[in-house]
């Protein structure tokens, strides 16, 4: 979403722009409770301001697809992980050491 209004902002019109952006989440009871406008009794505790996924959902600018924890790529970012779990994510996500980059820039 960030990137979209960035976007916006520097008058950059690419025709992904007008398409959903698609969140994997490995959470299905947070992917109900944001696609379904109905009361939950157990998250009753969550402020009415908090609702900005689900508003999103409803104007159709954002979807959700469930991905199991073990694909959730993202959680390199926001967990601390295991040895190889995290060796694993940040392939997955084309990341690598900087000093392998700067390996590679200089044999080029």
């Amino acid at each position: 979403m960030w990137l979209r209004q960035l976007f916006k902002e520097l008058r950059i019109h690419h025709w992904t722009l007008h398409e959903p952006v698609n969140l994997a989440v490995d959470n299905q009871a947070a992917i109900r409770i944001a696609e379904k406008p109905v009361s939950f009794p157990l998250a009753k505790h969550i402020d009415v301001r908090h609702h900005f996924v689900r508003e999103e959902v409803e104007k159709g600018k954002i979807t959700l697809s469930y991905v199991k924890t073990s694909d959730q790529h993202a959680d390199v970012f926001t967990k601390a992980l295991p040895g190889p779990t995290h060796a694993f994510h940040t392939k997955a996500l084309g990341l690598v050491p900087a000093e392998k980059d700067a390996n590679a820039e200089e044999q080029a």
